[in-house]
């Protein structure tokens, strides 16, 4: 007997209830802690690792209940009548009573395998072409083989038994023709066990046994498959695996390739058993299995409802058409802001992460020209080459387009108060109060920020059934879990939010007039400081109208110009998370921890405030001693994402620019894959902290990885910062001084100006360095990434490099060219070379921190060090 977590059983539990609208409705944008593949992982060897990453978002219900809430709706007296006329063809012939061996039979099997079937009456006709279950008609072939009397043409095998799906679902097309008022579409069903897919990502290497597609002749691409089919002869725990783990594989490189998906259909067969599948960016479900034997009927249903689905209920958007690779249109339709219909056809993908998990945000960035129709695909004549945004947001979330609303409102009113007297303001420069009273002047601040030019939102999809049940442990984990997931490359955001509401999601698009520069794509430290600096002012001006980013990383602080020889011009992007603080504005009383993690502040990773040392140690540091919270050792607290964890972000894309990407053969990158993960991880987290509380010049990883120009007096600088952002957090000492704005009022401006003032000193030493260019390690181009000199750069930013892989078949239809492919689509798993080494913390110290037994500098009373001496906080 299957145990009850074995996906086989899909075990009935308590129903989830309605979900209520209200404990969904977010004050801010959720997030969930995102994991990404590397670009070039193939598929199937993904395929084993992908359920760890989707059981969280599984859920199962009934097959009727899925029926109803997931399929097309069929008004019954339709069913009844292609059933009729179903019989009335011989295509459903009258049920036989079984002989006492097959009862026998069938009790065994529903003793160790029947899912919902035992639970619902049997229907009184079968389908003609398949009333013996493949697992019988294949023993039976395997006895009489053994005597000698099989005959080998009439072999019993997947492709022989399985190709009767595709048989009825031609039937009950050829019925529903006769049927008054039903018009079935032009999808077919077509068996393809021997051709692997074609896709425009890379990785794309798998098959699938069958497809719901409108393609009749050539090799199929993963754009032209509509439903995914999986088949088994037997119905083992192996065999129900093998076939969720390819559904599931094939399902996500769709939902990542496929730019018009917003959910996948799937139907997987083990033996007689049919299990129906759901997956969307909002939740994913799995129908508890019924018998296609004893319940046709059911099975007619089902395919009755995919033959007259649209394509919008097939899980394509119908604002978005595919033309050819990755080219696409996007349509926003006319309304309030637009008086006509608009498209905008897609030139390049310039972010896309390959997403594990398919909950979430997977966001797009294209770059995207304004075209007349979606068949004429020139340039609309007046118009320039613009930035499209395409995510998945929850639907009661506040859009993008309406946070930047909101708060060019606030910055707006802020601006006709006599801000100057503002409390944040008390301790900044004159230079600074400048910079903000220019930029306020005529609205010029809008210049500093990626605006939103226009915007489409779309309605929510479809609810959580309300009679599922979670199934957390519906994929099985891999026994030796493949590391092959990104972690040092500059990584993409995420949270880690204790739950998620798994209610409806809606599609977003936004259009930014400008094509922008990324900072991670900047090549030289001299360009890349000048734009930091440049995004002091609109960061600033955000706290003084009374709000947070909670987003800074090199991926949302962007830079434009006209031609080379111009400045840049910054533009702060990415509002998606940004909200109000102090957080009583708007009621909220959670702050999930938002953020890249590569930049993230160490309070709102590690859910800890730095706190002042007990009297009892206070004093002189010994050895690898470091300044610890008051609260207990792994007690999480409510962190309120303030302005100081916005700058201290500013600091760590310093570090991270100088210590690990800058463009030199010679320095080793030990320092950033300890500092500079894709991870959440209490160690790793521990770790960062550790770094920001000690001084910088005693990690000698951080020495090594440090080009000379920048061991003197720029890590002075970078230092002084450093322990200037951690004096701040001590003083203000926890949670009951958090809402205080006065006591950010010297650490988010004239801390910040004192650093750039000090590097700007010696310039000449270091403006000049090259930094690697994110968009050359993401190309796959060999030549373009041959530009990155820095020694083991390319391994740096994924943690896994497949070795080369022999293979013994070659397809030799690909577009005309010949592509080398496995034998054996399962049997394909590349051995895998570690190539980031691992961190093992002690203490909140990460191995390869060195501290000298006494330090340089001495330490006062209250614990601290008495500071840098040059520019120290007064």
């Amino acid at each position: 007997m299957p145990p009850a977590t074995h996906p086989l059983k899909t075990p009935r539990r308590k129903p989830r209830g309605k979900v209520d609208r209200f404990t969904t409705l977010l004050q801010e944008t959720p997030r969930r802690s995102t994991t990404n593949a590397n670009a070039d992982t193939t598929t199937t060897l993904l395929r084993a690792n992908l359920g760890q990453f989707m059981n969280a978002e599984m859920f199962a219900c009934e097959p009727e209940d899925f029926i109803i809430h997931y399929l097309p709706m069929c008004e019954d007296d339709e069913v009844q009548e292609t059933l009729k006329l179903l019989k009335d063809r011989g295509i459903l012939v009258p049920r036989l009573l079984p002989t006492e061996d097959e009862k026998v039979e069938q009790g065994t099997q529903a003793a160790d395998s029947t899912d919902s079937g035992s639970e619902r009456e049997a229907y009184d006709h079968v389908l003609s072409c398949f009333m013996k279950s493949p697992k019988v008609l294949k023993d039976t072939y395997e006895s009489l083989k053994r005597q000698g009397l099989a005959d080998a043409a009439q072999a019993v095998d997947e492709k022989s038994v399985f190709d009767k799906i595709a048989t009825i679902d031609d039937q009950i097309r050829t019925t529903l023709a006769k049927v008054k008022g039903v018009k079935a579409n032009e999808y077919f069903i077509r068996m393809c066990p021997d051709a692997r897919l074609k896709g425009v990502l890379p990785g794309c290497n798998h098959r699938i046994d069958a497809s719901m597609t409108k393609k009749r002749g050539g090799r199929l691409r993963v754009t032209d498959v509509a439903v995914p089919f999986e088949f088994k002869l037997n119905r083992t725990e192996g065999d129900a695996q093998g076939n969720a783990e390819q559904l599931l594989s094939h399902v996500n490189y769709t939902m990542n390739e496929d730019v018009r998906r917003v959910f996948v259909l799937g139907i997987t067969v083990e033996d007689d058993r049919v299990s129906l599948w759901y997956f969307s960016r909002s939740h994913s479900m799995k129908a508890r299995s019924f018998s296609i034997i004893e319940n046709a009927n059911l099975y007619v249903k089902v395919m009755i409802a995919l033959a007259i689905a649209t394509e919008a209920q097939l899980g394509y958007d119908p604002l978005v058409t595919h033309i050819q690779g990755n080219h696409y249109i996007y349509k926003f339709p006319a309304d309030d802001t637009r008086s006509e219909d608009e498209y905008y056809y897609t030139l390049q993908c310039l972010s896309h992460d390959r997403t594990l998990r398919l909950t979430g945000r997977s966001t797009r960035i294209w770059k995207v020209r304004r075209v007349p129709s979606p068949t004429l695909h020139r340039r609309l004549f007046g118009t320039e080459e613009m930035v499209l945004k395409d995510v998945s947001l929850d639907a009661y979330a506040p859009t993008e387009g309406e946070i930047q609303r909101a708060l060019f409102s606030d910055i707006d009113a802020f601006g006709e108060t006599e801000w100057r007297e503002h409390v944040l303001l008390k301790d900044y420069a004159e230079s600074d109060i400048m910079d903000i009273a220019e930029a306020l002047e005529g609205g010029k601040y809008r210049e500093f920020f990626s605006c939103v030019e226009a915007e489409y939102v779309g309605n929510p999809g479809l609810t959580l059934c309300p009679l599922a049940w979670s199934v957390p442990d519906l994929f099985r984990l891999p026994n030796e879990p493949l590391n092959l997931y990104q972690s040092f490359r500059n990584a993409a955001p995420a949270d880690d939010t204790e739950s998620q509401a798994f209610g409806p999601r809606r599609q977003c698009r936004f259009l930014y007039k400008y094509v922008c520069t990324a900072l991670h794509d900047i090549g030289t430290l001299g360009e890349f400081s000048d734009i930091l600096k440049q995004g002091l002012t609109p960061l600033r001006l955000m706290f003084c109208a009374g709000w947070v980013h909670r987003d800074i990383s090199t991926g949302n602080v962007l830079a434009f110009r006209t031609s080379p020889n111009d400045r840049w011009q910054v533009k702060l992007s990415d509002l998606e998370y940004a909200k109000r603080f102090p957080r009583d504005k708007d009621g909220a009383c959670t702050d999930p921890k938002t953020g890249t993690p590569f930049f993230m502040a160490c309070e709102v990773q590690t859910r800890q405030y730095f706190t002042r040392l007990p009297e009892e140690k206070r004093g002189r540091k010994k050895q690898g001693e470091v300044a610890t919270p008051s609260v207990r050792s792994g007690e999480a607290q409510t962190v309120s994402h303030n302005y100081q964890h916005d700058m201290e972000s500013f600091w760590w894309i310093f570090v991270w620019a100088s210590s690990s990407r800058v463009n030199q053969r010679d320095l080793p990158m030990k320092f950033g894959k300890q500092y500079f993960q894709q991870s959440m991880e209490g160690i790793y987290a521990g770790g960062r902290r550790s770094l920001l509380q000690n001084p910088l010049h005693k990690n000698a990883d951080l020495l090594l990885s440090l080009p000379t120009p920048l061991k003197s007096s720029f890590l002075s600088a970078l230092e002084d910062l450093r322990y200037n952002i951690y004096l701040a957090y001590m003083e203000r000492n926890g949670p009951e001084k958090a809402d205080d704005i006065s006591t950010y009022s010297w650490i988010t401006g004239d801390a910040f100006t004192i650093f750039f003032e000090t590097i700007e000193e010696f310039r000449a030493e270091w403006e000049s360095i090259e930094l690697v260019i994110e968009s050359h390690l993401r190309s796959r181009d060999p030549m373009v990434r041959a530009k990155v000199l820095r020694k083991d750069s390319q391994s740096s930013f994924s943690q896994v490099l497949p070795k080369k892989r022999k293979f013994e078949e070659v397809d030799q239809e690909f577009d005309g060219k010949t592509e080398g492919v496995g034998a054996d689509e399962s049997e394909v798993l590349v051995e895998a070379i570690p190539v980031v080494e691992g961190t093992e913390v002690v203490g909140d110290v990460p191995e390869g921190s060195e501290t000298s037994e006494k330090d340089e500098r001495e330490c006062s009373d209250d614990g601290f060090d008495s500071g840098p001496s040059k520019r120290a906080r007064h």
